[in-house]
């Protein structure tokens, strides 16, 4: 007999352990996407209605444990703070008090709390991550002037001084040698022969392999052209080769984020970060005494303006104004939602920093917590909340994300919105060219300006004379650029 009663004791601990059949409990909740919203649709009665991913998991909770509820949002909006020593707000009062059973949200658990209400087991792991917008791929994504990046700005000015002082040299041993064949051009082309700039252009031509061109005849001045032949070929290898080399390293995967972690974002200083204000993030930062941490606070109290952020809505206006220029250290959970939201123009960087848990919260008094524990721990068991989490926080860019990885990043101008595959991410880009661009439209430019320049200076002087058609240019004895003579050049051998 006392057996019996030992097993009917042990069966009725187990129900009324895994059972609340009949109970009625009242729930406090917080408002915030994608854990509890209000229903666009509300029903004809009084009641409102909710739904979200807290609302799944609380009626399959109430389903399973065989009780009901009713559910209101808290007061005074908040999760839950100690403004005064004792007195706490938003839903800690509400448990505190008795008003409330059952606080359902995405309830940070932490040690202050744990010590004025019950947790039950984290139903979510809430670490910090960052939120950022990436720059404009037209705008941001490399240098324009990335061709001209294999060659320093040093570099590049040496190479011209160089041109200069060679050029200087050239028209010194032209004018000076004895040994130079110029005597008939000096007579015939003196305006410009007796100019630097006739050097200048044959230094250019030899760059260029331009072969109508007056050729040294002195032994210095065929010397001086070797010489500046085989510089000119060294540049142009090196040139070639770094640039192919910056090419083949170029990281095509980053799409310009100047950063992919909490460390990253710490050591760089073209991006500001900043934290919701008051939070359990901004005490996190705060308190903690990790280097990295501390670095970033004090990062973060000398931005101007301000990082420290209100709403969420005045974290995501900043961040899509920005261009690039702010990120948003939020909990993962809030961060991932968010960047599943139109326009999909936000990503998720780091590995959670400060591993914090969601949890639900109840009054001491009574084991409604214990009891919630085991189902919790089921319906992980059977990815109940794993497909709930999906449901509501991973069904909004899926498209647009593969999207984005078919195109590799590039602007429309350069993809015309098609699916080019993963080897246009290595195409040269119209931006990456940008340099090249540039000097063509400079050039553009200055030959419009002299051109100007030339029909000015002609019609001043009444000078109406042009090369014949029929004659070719070298029965006129000039090179039409700069009026050198190429009667010789053409007839002999130029090495001669």
């Amino acid at each position: 007999m006392s057996s019996l009663s030992f097993v009917c004791y042990i069966v009725l601990t187990s129900v009324t352990m895994n059972s609340l059949s009949g109970e009625h409990h009242e729930v406090v909740t917080l408002l915030e996407p994608p854990f509890v919203m209000e229903k666009t649709t509300q029903p004809p009665s009084n009641t409102k209605k909710y739904e979200g991913m807290l609302i799944d998991i609380l009626d399959e909770l109430a389903r399973r444990l065989h009780f009901t509820y009713n559910i209101r949002v808290v007061y005074d909006g908040k999760f839950g703070y100690e403004a005064e020593p004792g007195k706490w707000n938003g839903l800690v009062s509400e448990l505190i008090n008795n008003n409330s059973d059952l606080a359902l949200s995405h309830l940070t658990i932490n040690s202050q709390r744990a010590k004025v209400v019950k947790f039950t087991q984290p139903f979510m792991l809430a670490g910090l991550r960052i939120l950022y917008r990436p720059p404009d791929p037209w705008t941001n994504q490399e240098p324009w002037y990335i061709m001209l990046t294999p060659f320093t700005a040093g570099l590049w000015v040496v190479i011209f001084v160089l041109w200069l002082v060679i050029g200087c040299l050239s028209y010194a041993i032209d004018r000076f040698s004895p040994f130079e064949d110029n005597l008939g051009q000096r007579v015939n082309h003196v305006e410009c022969r007796g100019l630097l700039c006739g050097k200048l252009y044959t230094l250019c031509c030899i760059l260029v392999q331009r072969n109508h061109i007056n050729s040294p005849r002195s032994p210095s001045g065929r010397f001086l052209a070797s010489i500046w032949w085989l510089f000119c070929i060294h540049i142009l290898i090196t040139f070639t080769a770094s640039l192919t080399a910056i090419f083949l390293s170029r990281d095509t995967v980053s799409h310009g984020i100047p950063f992919h972690n909490f460390d990253e974002l710490s050591r760089q200083t073209q991006v500001q970060y900043g934290v919701f204000k008051p939070s359990l993030t901004l005490d996190y930062f705060k308190n903690s005494e990790k280097p990295m941490v501390q670095r970033m606070w004090q990062a973060m109290n000398s931005f101007h303006p301000s990082v420290f952020i209100k709403s969420t809505k005045q974290g995501l206006d900043r961040l899509r104004q920005g261009n690039g220029n702010f990120a948003f250290i939020m909990e993962g959970p809030l961060a991932e939602f968010e960047a599943e939201k139109e326009p999909c123009d936000l990503v998720v960087l780091g590995t959670h920093m400060d591993e914090q848990a969601y949890g639900f919260a109840c009054s001491w008094e009574g084991n409604l917590c214990d009891r919630i524990d085991h189902k919790l721990l089921e319906m992980r068991e059977d990815e109940f909340l794993y497909k709930v989490k999906v449901k509501w926080m991973y069904s909004g860019c899926k498209d647009k994300r593969q999207q984005e990885v078919f195109s590799g990043g590039l602007s429309y101008l350069d993809t015309f919105g098609l699916r080019l595959g993963g080897a246009a991410a290595k195409s040269v880009t119209l931006r990456t060219f940008g340099a090249g661009f540039l000097v063509l439209f400079v050039g553009l430019a200055v030959t419009i300006l002299i051109l100007g320049a030339e029909v000015t200076y002609a019609r001043s002087r009444n000078v109406t004379t042009k090369f014949p058609v029929h004659q070719p240019m070298r029965d006129e004895g000039r090179d039409p650029i700069c009026g050198i003579s190429t009667n010789k050049l053409m007839n002999d051998d130029p090495l001669s």
